[in-house]
Parts: structure tokens; C-alpha cells; sequence
């Protein structure tokens, strides 16, 4: 219904422009320190080297499920500022594509 409308596609576009601007900006201006990222991947290098995943130097602790720190080992085997710059990207990726199949 809505492949062929270039108004549609042009609005999809933009949002995912204003969205990769918005993550660019926001994390670079926040010295990457406002994102969970950092939790699944220490608690995904922890799993790596059998400490206990639950027990980090984060004030609350890993308090997510134990699957998604063993989903996030792929991504834990880059550098931090690598991995969140991957995942971020990974995210963008995931939206143009959704938008794309929407529109």
C-alpha cells in the first residue's frame, strides 16, 4: 500500500537522520557514560571468565537476565567504546531497516 509513496519514504529518512545525529551527538557528548551497554558487557566478560555476573562494580548490579549478558558475548569481544558504538549502530541499522520494510 505504501511502497511508492515518496512523502512516506522522505519522512522515514528524516527520522532516521534526526536519529543517528541524536546518537551521535548525545553519546559522544556524554563520554559514552549514559547507556546500559557498559553493564551488558562487563557482565558478558564476566561470564567469559567464570566470576559471578551479578556481583559488578556497578552501584545496583546487573539486574537484567542472565540470557541477555550470554546474547551480548559477541559484542563484549571489542573494546568498550567499540561495542557501543557497534550496538548503536546496530540499532540504527534496525530501525532504517523496519522503516524501510514499513514504508
Amino acid at each position: 500500500m505504501y511502497k511508492n509513496n515518496k512523502s512516506l519514504m522522505l519522512a522515514a529518512l528524516i527520522v532516521l537522520f534526526l536519529e543517528v545525529g541524536f546518537i551521535i551527538f548525545y553519546h559522544f557528548h556524554s563520554n559514552f557514560h549514559r547507556t546500559v551497554v557498559g553493564e551488558y558487557f562487563h557482565a558478558s566478560r564476566d561470564w567469559l571468565n567464570g566470576a559471578p555476573i551479578y556481583i559488578i562494580e556497578s552501584p545496583v548490579g546487573f539486574n537484567y537476565f542472565i540470557q541477555s549478558a550470554i546474547l551480548f558475548i559477541p559484542f563484549a569481544l571489542f573494546p568498550l567504546r567499540a561495542c557501543i558504538l557497534f550496538w548503536l549502530f546496530l540499532n540504527v541499522y534496525f530501525l532504517w531497516l523496519s522503516l524501510n520494510l514499513i514504508v
